[in-house]
């Protein structure tokens, strides 16, 4: 019988091994190629922790661990992942005890609508969350924007190491621990925890202007790839504000010796993707995205608004 627990610091020691052994699998299954492990940087997973350590949750048969699942709480908008079941007991209900005990969580701190991401072409998947109360029709789009690094000998002067058009540091944004008002994304939307993480674990900064803030990982918490900025959230009120996040978080990517930033958005938040564009963010692929709870079409074509749901 699946025992699900609260996950703690001490489960942290297996699973990054689980969970890159679950997606390989899923990878080979879906695509036909096999992945090599790590698929995730294990920093990852303690940050996931540390921010909503009431969405978290493990999964045992008897002693042994056999899976893990991670969820943030934004206030009432909240969303899950990864969730991993270990190879050889999937299709066993363990991920359904996972997102029962999620769903249970988010009941009880008043989440009202809740997303993930997940395979467009796994049957498997769709069958899952479908259960959980979850439907499809919506995409998550990932975009990122590249730039030459600089020499790594001679000793390069810091302007070397700006995006090609010398972005500079935009008048008007602050870095700063303290989230502005994000009602006009979703009514009660709090992004405090993933804050103040962010400050903590030294991965990155909160950058806010008068109309919306960004947060930036210059040490990733999602893409294993080196040199690379990830802006797991960005939201402004208008275009002027959204250029100026933006382009602070480019500069503060080329600051830190980065030469990428990436993003992931709603596909709905067409006016979003159009300035990433026009910007030169270019695409890195789709994935499917699943709602459930009270206004799901929240995330509108006139949305100045990025996330990550992964």
């Amino acid at each position: 019988m699946t025992n699900v627990r609260p996950l703690t610091a001490a489960d942290l020691d297996w699973v990054p091994a689980l969970t890159d052994a679950a997606f390989c699998r899923i990878s080979e299954a879906l695509y036909g190629r096999p992945r090599t492990p790590p698929l995730f940087p294990p920093h990852q997973f303690s940050y996931r922790l540390a921010v909503d350590r009431d969405g978290c949750f493990a999964a045992f048969d008897g002693e042994r661990p056999v899976g893990a699942l991670f969820s943030v709480a934004r206030g009432p908008l909240a969303w899950v992942g990864p969730i991993a079941v270990a190879p050889d007991v999937e299709n066993q209900g363990i991920g359904q005890a996972l997102m029962a005990a999620c769903l249970e969580s988010w009941a009880r701190r008043g989440v009202r609508l809740a997303g993930l991401e997940t395979f467009p072409s796994s049957p498997k998947h769709l069958h899952l969350y479908a259960k959980a109360g979850f439907r499809p029709g919506w995409t998550g789009l990932g975009v990122r924007k590249e730039w030459s690094p600089p020499p790594a000998a001679p000793a390069a002067p810091a302007a070397a190491a700006s995006p090609p058009a010398a972005v500079q540091w935009p008048d008007g944004v602050a870095i700063s621990g303290d989230p502005p008002s994000l009602d006009f994304v979703y009514p009660g939307l709090d992004l405090r925890a993933e804050a103040e993480t962010t400050r903590r674990q030294e991965i990155g900064e909160l950058l806010v202007t008068d109309g919306g803030c960004a947060l930036c990982h210059v040490r990733s918490t999602f893409h294993p790839r080196p040199g690379s900025t990830f802006v797991p959230f960005l939201a402004a009120r208008d275009a002027a504000a959204f250029d100026r996040l933006l382009r602070a978080a480019e500069c503060l990517a080329a600051r830190a010796g980065c030469h990428a930033v990436s993003l992931r958005l709603p596909g709905s938040c067409w006016r979003a993707y159009r300035h990433l564009a026009d910007r030169g963010y270019r695409d890195m692929g789709a994935m499917l995205r699943m709602k459930r709870g009270e206004r799901p079409d929240y995330d509108h074509a006139d949305l100045l608004y990025c996330d990550n749901w992964l």
